[in-house]
């Protein structure tokens, strides 16, 4: 009866839906209900993330509107699913978070069910395949040809479930982004597994950042590689800007790896001294306009040099140049950001709540007294983790001093254990705590941290001295503490 129930309500809304907006082009509903929910907000992400909440039967809508077809990701933390949207689509969802088989707990209906099904069963089959082989420590123990092989026949997989799941009715760009991906994907994973055995290779002491638990120590990694191990760099398409505004965030995260690997000496922070920063500034901005003749993935790209840029603490080099973003709105958002950054500094820290990993609890308080370089970082970061070393060999060497070194974890409340066992395993070093994720989401607006690892410094008052401290990694980060006063 339930089941017949949530099927009605699916058919009344998908009849209302069209009723009221057919004659608006660029709308978009999407809509459903979460059976059984554990986590009472619901969120659809795209250009922004739009959040609502899970009434009492766990229904949900969101009414937004785009202007061409686009891939989203929707869920709470208890389902995660990509969508494929176009404009006037009209979808409805049901989710059973008590059925195991995610294939079958997930139902559409309405438009894109044939396109949004196979998403499903990709997410499904992806997180299988991850469960079995990957993670970094089991690939590091393999020698290069076994991994090279694994992502070869993932794409193969991936290849053949598109074939066996899709039909001629698939939306064409639907299909086009899809291909791309298997084409891609795997590549993309093996350039990942090879930047990270360098960065090994260079420096062993990154080696805990991926095997915290020390599987690794007595594997010598393999870091010779296939002929044609690196491929993706040469062939991924730069100029494609359909895919751009498919799905931006996948690739222009893929497009940030490749032109990083196939351009080093053009690295945002490839530089070590004050005087070269501004000529290697523009120099980039350049070179990158003659690289991707594409002006609209172009100007996307420059957008997020700027954002990428502003990590560094270069706001006032940023500023000179975004003007050069073409979208009105980006331009904005960046020169608006660069404004808050700049007038942050002497802002007391906020008020927040976190724990000890023995529940203790930890606050405001506890970050007086002493001057405090605040490491905000999270157990699923990758970047956040190859600072850890580097971090720890600067809590060494400044033992004794005015300073204290604090590592909030930016974890979700729930993988609290999680965060527990990598203290442990890792045996990290200074002042370790979780931060709720309330206060985190607060302390995060007030100092726009909009990425992690973000490091923040404070004097003994516990008011912000640097906002976008240098990292524990970079050339200058002990010019910067030595300049304190009374340290």
């Amino acid at each position: 009866m339930k089941k017949i129930l949530i099927a009605l309500t699916a058919m009344i809304f998908l009849n209302s839906c069209k009723q009221e907006t057919k004659e608006i082009d660029n709308s978009l509903i999407v809509a459903g209900q979460i059976e059984n929910y554990t986590d009472g907000k619901f969120y659809l992400i795209g250009d922004e993330q739009l959040v609502v909440d899970l009434d009492e039967e766990g229904k949900f809508q969101f009414n937004t509107e785009i202007s061409n077809p686009k891939y989203f990701i929707m869920g709470s933390n208890d389902m995660n699913q990509s969508l494929f949207c176009m404009p006037g689509d009209s979808i409805y969802v049901s989710y059973n978070t008590k059925n195991e088989d995610k294939i079958k707990a997930t139902k559409f209906s309405g438009d894109r069910s044939e396109e949004n099904h196979y998403l499903t069963i990709k997410g499904s089959e992806f997180n299988r395949l991850d469960a079995l082989n990957i993670n970094m420590p089991k690939l590091l123990a393999m020698p290069n040809t076994k991994v090279d092989s694994i992502f070869k026949s993932r794409e193969k997989k991936f290849s053949k479930l598109l074939d066996e799941n899709t039909t001629k009715n698939a939306h064409p760009d639907f299909l086009h982004y899809e291909r791309f991906w298997n084409e891609n994907n795997m590549l993309i994973e093996n350039l990942i597994n090879k930047n990270v055995r360098t960065r090994i290779s260079a420096n062993p002491s990154l080696l805990t950042s991926y095997d915290p638990t020390g599987t690794l120590k007595d594997v010598k990694i393999d870091t010779i590689f296939p002929k044609g191990y690196s491929d993706v760099v040469s062939k991924f398409n730069i100029n494609d800007s359909k895919l751009l505004t498919l799905n931006e965030n996948e690739y222009m995260t893929w497009l940030e790896l490749i032109m990083s690997n196939k351009y080093p000496e053009l690295n945002v922070n490839a530089w070590g001294t004050e005087d070269n920063k501004k000529p290697h500034w523009y120099k980039i901005i350049d070179e990158y306009k003659k690289l991707i003749p594409d002006t609209l993935v172009y100007d996307a790209f420059l957008y997020r040099l700027h954002k990428q840029k502003m990590l560094y603490s270069e706001h006032k080099l940023v500023k000179e140049t975004a003007h050069l973003i073409q979208n009105k709105e980006r331009r904005e958002e960046v020169l608006e950001t660069i404004n808050r950054v700049l007038t942050l500094n002497s802002t007391p820290f906020p008020e927040f709540n976190a724990t000890y990993t023995d529940g203790k609890p930890f606050g405001k308080k506890d970050l007086l007294g002493k001057y405090t370089y605040i490491d905000f970082w999270a157990t699923w970061c990758g970047p956040c983790k190859m600072e850890i070393p580097y971090l720890q060999k600067l809590e060494e060497e400044y033992r004794g001093k005015n300073i204290n070194f604090v590592s909030i974890s930016t974890d979700r409340n729930r993988d609290v254990e999680i965060w527990k066992n990598m203290v442990k395993d890792m045996k990290l070093t200074g002042t370790q705590v979780m931060m709720d994720e309330k206060s985190y989401q607060e302390v995060a607006k007030l100092l726009v941290i909009e990425s992690i690892p973000r490091f923040v410094l404070l004097d003994p008052n516990g008011v912000v001295i640097n906002n976008n401290a240098d990292r524990p990694s970079s050339e200058t980060v002990r010019s910067m503490l030595n300049q304190l006063e009374n340290l």
